[in-house]
Parts: C-alpha cells; sequence; structure tokens
C-alpha cells in the first residue's frame, strides 16, 4: 500500500435516486472507518458546481490526494470529474466512481441497510485499489516541427495547406507536385468529383508552394521507428536502391483506397462496361458518350452495400456532366430497392430538368448483364424487363490494397482484418481511443468523397497544429495512464501491437530478428490489452496496475467468508480442501491488467458464489 494516500470519499445523494434506497449515513460512517480515508462526506448532487466547489475545498484544505465519488456510472460523469479537478493536480487514475445508483440502489429489493453493507463492500475494494496507486511522474513534452505528411493520398493536400497556414513546418512525401497532373488523375480514387477540380487545383499549388514545405522525392517508404516527437522515416530510393532517412516529430498519414473492378459475372470488360472512375478516363481522353450511359449502382450485389449512396452520388454527378455536354445521350441509373436516392431537393430538381432516370429493381432477382441489355425484375409488375445500353457503369470495389496497404503496415495502421483502416475498437470511454484521426486521412480509414477526405486532411492538421501549439506554451504534458515497455523483457514478438486499439506501440530501429517494441505515450491512452497479453510480462501499465487490481479484488475477498469448501480430486479419490478466497481471488487475477476487469470486479455479488456438487457438512 502507498503511505502517502490521502483518500476522500463523496457519496452522491443524487436527488431521490440513491437516497431512499441506501442508508447513506450509516454507509458514512462505515467507509469513514478505514485508515485511508481521510474525509467522507454525503452530497446532494456531486456532478453539479455547489457539490464540484465542496469537493475541491474538501481537497485543498484536508490535501487529498486521491478522490472517490459513489453516485452514478462513471461512463457519464468520470471525464467531467477529471475535467474539473485538473487543476488541482489530478490526472487519470486518480479518481474513482462507484456506481451506486446503477449497481446498488436500483437492483434488488433489499432494505437500505443492507445495501449500504454492499455498497460498503465496493467502495472499500476502490480504497484498496486507490492507496496502492503510485502515480507516475508528470512531465512536460517538448515537440517542435518539422511534421511529416506522409502516404499520397489526396488529403496530403489539404493537410499540408492546414499546416502552413499556421505557419508550421512539414515534409511532404508525394509522387507528383503539378497540379495540372494530380487533378488529371484525381478520378482514379474519387470518380464523379468534377465540382471540386478547380478549388483543389488551388490548394495543390498553396500546399506545394509554401515556404513551409519540403517536398520530398518520390521513393518508397521501408521502415518507421521512434514515438511522437522523434519520428525516423526511412525510404528507399528505386533507382539506386540508396536509403534517405528523415526526423519528424509527428505523422499524419494520408492513404486513399484502391478502386478495382467487380468480376466477370458483372459483364466488365474496360471497354463498353467498365466501372465509374475508368468512365472518368473515357470522358478525358474522348469527350462525353452518346447513346444510352446505364450507371448499375450494384454495391448491394458485391457486398459493400454502405457505400452505394457514394457510388449513386459519383453517378449521377457524371450524369449530369455528360447530359450537359450532349443533348443525344441518355442517362439511367440503376439502383437496388434497398437504397435511398441521396440526392437533396436542388439536385433532384436539377435531375428532372436533365432528364435523368432513376430506376429501382427488385432485391429479390439480381440482374443479369448480357451483350447490350441489362435484365431486371420491376417493382410494380415484379415481371423481368431488358434496358439496353450502350455504355454500362459499374460501381468500383473499394479496399486498400498494394502500395496502400505495405505503408499502413508500416506505420502499423492496420491491427485488425478488413478492407480499411478504421478499426473495431473495444467498448471503452470515448477518452480511450487514440488519437487515429490525428494521424490518418483519406479515404483509406474509410470510402468519402473528395469534400470529406480534405475535410479530414484539414482536422488532422488541425489537431497536430494544437499539439505543436500546446508544447510551445509548455501546456502539453505526457500522459500519466499508459504502457511502459521493459526492454530487458520485450524479445519483440509483436503480439502486443497486434492487439493494441490505439495504434500506441511502434518498434525500435535495430537489426536482426525481433525488433523491442517501444510505446508513445502521446498516443497510448492506457487501455491496458496490450499489457494483458504480453507473455513475457514487458508491458506495465502506470497508474492502473496489477497491484491495485489485486488489492481491490483481496479487499473484496477479505469482506466475504474467511473460507470455503472446495471439491477436489486427488489419487483417485474425493476429497476436500479448505482454500482461502483471497488466495483464490489472487490466482485468477494474475496478467489481467485491463481496465475491462475492473467493471467486472465490482460486480461481484456481496456473497461468496460457491458451487459444490456434495453439500458441505453442517
Amino acid at each position: 500500500m502507498n503511505t502517502g494516500a490521502k483518500i476522500g470519499v463523496f457519496l452522491c445523494k443524487c436527488g431521490k435516486k440513491i437516497d431512499p434506497y441506501v442508508d447513506l449515513p450509516a454507509l458514512s460512517k462505515s467507509v469513514g472507518q478505514d485508515s485511508y480515508v481521510e474525509h467522507c462526506e454525503i452530497l446532494p448532487y456531486a456532478c453539479l458546481k455547489p457539490g464540484v466547489e465542496c469537493m475541491t475545498r474538501k481537497v485543498v484544505d484536508k490535501q487529498l490526494n486521491r478522490l472517490i465519488i459513489a453516485g452514478c456510472e462513471g461512463r457519464l460523469m468520470l471525464n467531467s470529474f477529471e475535467s474539473q479537478l485538473r487543476p488541482f493536480e489530478f490526472r487519470k487514475g486518480q479518481i474513482d466512481m462507484i456506481n451506486l445508483r446503477g449497481h446498488v440502489a436500483a437492483v434488488s429489493d433489499l432494505d437500505p441497510g443492507k445495501k449500504a453493507v454492499k455498497a460498503a463492500k465496493l467502495i472499500k475494494a476502490s480504497v484498496a485499489e486507490m492507496s496502492a496507486l503510485s502515480p507516475s511522474i508528470e512531465t512536460r513534452a517538448r515537440i517542435n516541427s518539422p511534421v511529416m505528411i506522409v502516404g499520397g493520398g489526396i488529403a496530403s493536400f489539404s493537410a499540408a495547406q492546414a499546416l502552413a497556414r499556421h505557419g508550421v513546418d512539414y515534409l511532404l512525401s508525394i509522387e507528383n507536385s503539378d497540379p495540372e497532373e494530380i487533378v488529371r488523375y484525381v478520378h482514379r480514387e474519387y470518380p464523379g468529383e468534377r465540382q471540386y477540380y478547380r478549388r483543389l487545383e488551388k490548394i495543390v499549388h498553396e500546399a506545394v508552394n509554401s515556404p513551409h514545405a519540403t517536398v520530398l522525392p518520390a521513393n518508397k517508404l521501408t521502415r518507421l521507428s521512434g514515438v511522437t516527437g522523434d519520428y525516423t522515416l526511412t525510404f528507399a530510393d528505386t533507382e539506386d536502391n540508396s536509403e534517405h532517412k528523415y526526423a519528424a516529430v509527428a505523422i499524419i498519414a494520408c492513404l486513399d483506397a484502391n478502386l478495382s473492378a467487380p468480376g466477370p459475372e458483372f459483364g466488365h470488360d474496360g471497354k463498353s462496361a467498365m466501372i465509374q472512375s475508368e468512365m472518368e478516363e473515357y470522358i478525358w481522353r474522348n469527350g462525353v458518350p452518346q447513346g444510352d450511359v446505364v450507371f448499375w449502382i450494384n454495391d448491394y450485389e458485391i457486398d459493400q452495400p454502405d457505400f452505394a449512396p457514394l457510388s449513386a452520388r459519383s453517378a449521377w454527378f457524371m450524369a449530369t456532366h455528360i447530359l450537359e455536354g450532349s443533348a443525344k445521350t441518355r442517362a439511367i441509373i440503376l439502383y437496388n430497392e434497398k437504397m435511398e436516392i441521396p440526392l437533396s431537393a436542388s439536385e433532384r430538381a436539377l435531375n428532372r430538368k436533365l432528364g435523368i432516370l432513376w430506376i429501382p429493381y427488385s432485391k429479390a432477382l439480381r440482374p443479369m448483364v448480357t451483350d447490350g441489355y441489362i435484365t431486371i425484375c420491376n417493382l410494380v409488375d415484379h415481371v423481368e424487363h431488358e434496358i439496353g445500353w450502350n455504355y454500362l457503369v459499374l460501381s468500383p470495389q473499394r479496399a486498400i490494397t498494394g502500395e496502400v496497404l505495405s505503408n499502413a503496415r508500416i506505420l502499423g495502421l492496420v491491427h485488425k482484418e478488413g478492407r480499411f483502416l478504421t478499426g473495431h475498437h473495444a467498448k471503452v470511454r470515448p477518452e480511450m481511443v487514440g488519437r487515429e484521426e490525428t494521424y490518418m486521412a483519406s479515404s483509406a480509414r474509410y470510402p468519402c468523397n473528395l469534400h470529406e477526405a480534405l475535410s479530414q486532411g484539414r482536422r488532422a492538421a488541425g489537431k497536430t497544429t494544437d499539439m505543436l501549439r500546446k508544447s510551445a506554451t509548455g501546456e502539453l504534458f505526457v500522459p500519466r495512464a499508459v504502457c511502459v515497455v521493459d526492454p530487458e523483457k520485450c524479445i519483440g514478438c509483436g503480439q502486443c501491437q497486434e492487439l493494441c486499439d490505439c495504434g500506441g506501440i511502434g518498434v525500435v530501429e535495430g537489426t536482426g530478428g525481433g525488433l523491442p517494441r517501444i510505446v508513445d505515450p502521446m498516443v497510448c491512452t492506457g487501455g491496458g490489452t496490450c499489457a494483458a497479453a504480453c507473455p513475457y510480462h514487458a508491458l506495465v501499465l502506470q497508474n492502473n496496475s496489477n497491484d491495485q487490481r489485486e488489492a481491490q479484488v483481496a479487499a473484496l475477498a477479505n469482506q466475504l467468508a474467511p473460507t470455503k469448501r472446495w471439491p477436489s480430486h486427488a489419487d483417485g479419490e474425493d476429497c476436500r480442501r479448505r482454500i482461502s478466497p483471497v488466495k483464490w481471488v489472487r490466482s485468477t487475477i494474475r496478467g489481467f491488467t485491463s481496465s475491462a476487469f475492473l467493471v467486472s470486479a465490482r460486480s461481484i455479488r456481496a456473497s461468496w458464489p460457491v458451487r459444490s456438487k456434495r453439500a458441505p457438512p453442517a
């Protein structure tokens, strides 16, 4: 235990949600007898301004350095309490919340006295945990420019433009710096976006020609090492196989998803039946097509229904451009009945003026493509109809492949299997998800149009600029509830990096076999999954350690029956042995440091769960 712990416990009445159901005076008396509890008080509403002011006065008067607030769900109010008490040197891990309203007051018909007994057990377990906390020292982070923009995605230019306007130096790794050439080929990743081309050309020109820009040659990214404030990126020159290393304090990864053709069953031949990006290329080379142009929004049929509205809008913009350039062309958009037409009122008016036909088809029967015809099932008469076409335009398949996927792996962005880089995080508090939006932009995160991709780049640059501003003013601190790696124990197996949800684990640059891992404290959120999974115990979670978890559960166990009988089998004979619940709990908790375990530990019932095939003796 930490002998310097001074814990304040505040019991919230929560109006009439807790007070009538739990005997708070008896609870306050029971909790206040703990030697580590310096102060215990009942408040009408701990979350409102008078309650917060009362807590801050007690913090100053009694020099409290831990707080336990027993009231509502921690996910609702913990972040607010941490923000309001930050001026008093309370950081993440030094404030805990017990859910009296949900876990005690509202879950049974026990009388208030018995509920107070149960609440006391939960609070005393939290007291044991907080008394075992050894807060790490808070240090300021010093981060200066330049920022590296890597990946070559279209969001690179909006991110660079935003950095330039804030006076931040940056390194821009792109394949092409000619604005006209970039606009010429942007349809390969963003078809149907002609309305943004003129604006995009201005953004590219400003980003490339800014005095804050250093445009790097088009080399291949091969390695990344370091943490925020001290990154090293290695690029390989494809011509002479030489390596070039660049230092950066932060990285903005801008990666575009790849567009490809669907399978042959959709009739794709790249000439008359093509995907949207190929039709854009056809228009660039040959002008608008003549005849019947049918856009088939086939996203439901290629197992990407979420992207059907995006494909539909791209098809509509292409159709409007074609009809505005040719009076001899007819445009038809076929779509699955499950999809809603994604047009605004003004766009629908323009659609009627141009005569673009939107034809839904039954989801029960998949359209069939033949030479010059596509067969659909009509929703009105449920009869198959043939629609003739001179050009058939299909939705593209969207995924990250090839060099984009390779760059994503090097940058540590690929943690889960999937077609895109947006992962499915564990169910934790929002602040326990890393700053991925600061680190990643463009359509490789998730499919989006050109406008959204450029907005992502600006947001990433804005958050990076804010981090640099806080560093310059001395307001940027290294978080304390993070994992740290013991380099003597780490063998470089990489399991922690695969499991990490926040993307805060990198590698230490070196040669040979498994490279040791390193945790970026500015990205790590202290979730603890990596530390729990490390087979060599090389990761330690600061301010949320194994000692705290063991102290908490041991305190719960100590308040239960002193011993329990458990069935055991030895040498083929049925025998019995007596085991302390504290020892049993400690044997099961070893290795678990995840914050998710904290929730389950607090949910242990007041009665010790014993299941035995044989009844214990009287």
